[in-house]
């Protein structure tokens, strides 16, 4: 089930997987002010049950709720597997858009997986475009990445990888390892 109601409307609206009954996973997602919710059979594979837009400010409450549905009635449920993640950047992490993009990036970190929404004309040249999820660092380093998609069916154009880079200003001075869609 899906439910969603808004502070000022009070309205309730529901979406459902009919037939579905424990055990099965469900899952939220919060990004911003839209809140996406999931159902999953195996806790891996997940579809969208619905997805709202609610203003809730900077602090919500994450938990788990249980209700019989019935005044007077009482109701058991055994939950198990909880998991509370993050999808912010890790300490000391941060993400930009580099150059001015016309599409603002962002980016998410969940479970060890980073995603990156990223637009903008290239890297290289004298004006970079592209978001950068990026952290401070003194000293020599040793860092890898295994890319797990990057998505071409709008550009073959797109890229993604590892940068080392100067300063965060469009035409600095980089080092770029990169895989692209067809170059």
């Amino acid at each position: 089930f899906f439910q969603q109601r808004t502070k000022t409307s009070g309205k309730i609206g529901q979406t459902y997987l009919a037939g579905t009954a424990p055990p099965h996973w469900v899952r939220a997602v919060r990004a911003g002010s839209t809140i996406t919710t999931y159902s999953s059979a195996d806790g891996t594979t997940w579809v969208t049950l619905g997805s709202a837009t609610i203003p809730l400010g900077t602090t919500a409450y994450v938990g788990i709720a249980a209700t019989s549905g019935v005044s007077g009635v009482a109701t058991i449920a055994a939950v198990s597997q909880v998991t509370v993640v993050s999808l912010s950047l890790p300490e000391p992490q941060k993400g930009q858009d580099i150059g001015a993009p016309s599409i603002k990036g962002a980016a998410t970190h969940r479970l060890g997986t980073y995603t990156i929404s990223a637009g903008g004309a290239d890297i290289g040249g004298t004006s970079d475009q592209f978001h950068f999820v990026y952290q401070p660092f003194q000293g020599d380093i040793d860092v890898a990445v295994r890319l797990a998609s990057l998505d071409t069916s709008t550009t073959r154009s797109a890229k993604a990888g590892l940068m080392i880079r100067e300063s965060l200003t469009a035409g600095s001075r980089h080092a770029f390892a990169f895989i692209g869609g067809g170059l």
